[in-house]
């Protein structure tokens, strides 16, 4: 909608928080996010768009996040945190976003003048709504939190729907949890069913990608 919706504080800024991005604690101790991130598939196809990028090594996990693009209608980004080692793990999905907020547990809408951008998730993180630096009146962090204790190879994952509605509805498209890595996204009388890698749901289509 010609609009400026998440914005970034700059790459030689060092702080986290003023980045739409990722934070993870292990037993209680931040390291600062490593500098070279992988690409590891793109396409760009006539109705869809998707890249997968990888991060290794942050603070015992590896990070991979899924960004898929269903062409002016939705982005998808799909962010799996793979413990490298055991510990006690947190994470906080990180957007900063310009505009009036309205916040519900599971979503947001922003407002700037009449247009409209939804984020949608999962249902599993917490919300929590931080100022940036410098401090500006219509621009916050949003930050998404998740905790968990991970074994070797286990995973914790977020799962977020991004939009501009068009019509009178808010939130005319819904996200579900299908799989840790497999999302479904539900709009007007349509499904479709979104993810990365190998999928084995009950009632779903059995993929197997490389």
């Amino acid at each position: 909608r010609g609009k400026l919706w998440l914005f970034d504080n700059g790459y030689f800024v060092p702080d986290t928080v003023e980045h739409n991005t990722i934070a993870v604690y292990r037993d209680g101790l931040f390291q600062p996010i490593p500098r070279l991130t992988a690409l590891e598939a793109r396409a760009d196809l006539p109705g869809v768009g998707m890249t997968q990028t990888a991060l290794r090594n942050y603070n015992g996990v590896d990070w991979r996040r899924n960004i898929i693009w269903s062409k002016e209608r939705w982005f998808v980004v799909l962010d799996e945190l793979t413990a490298r080692e055991p510990g006690d793990f947190g994470a906080q999905c990180i957007f900063r976003v310009i505009g009036e907020r309205e916040l519900q547990p599971d979503r947001v809408l922003v407002r700037q003048g009449m247009a409209r951008f939804a984020l949608v998730t999962d249902g599993r993180p917490t919300w929590s709504v931080h100022e940036v630096t410098p401090p500006a009146g219509n621009r916050r962090g949003l930050f998404e939190n998740q905790d968990a204790r991970l074994a070797a190879g286990e995973s914790m994952t977020f799962q977020n729907l991004f939009y501009c509605p068009e019509g009178s509805e808010d939130f005319p498209f819904e996200v579900l949890r299908a799989a840790p890595t497999c999302a479904l996204v539900a709009g007007g009388d349509e499904v479709a069913c979104v993810g990365a890698g190998k999928l084995q749901a009950e009632g779903l289509p059995v993929v197997d990608a490389a």
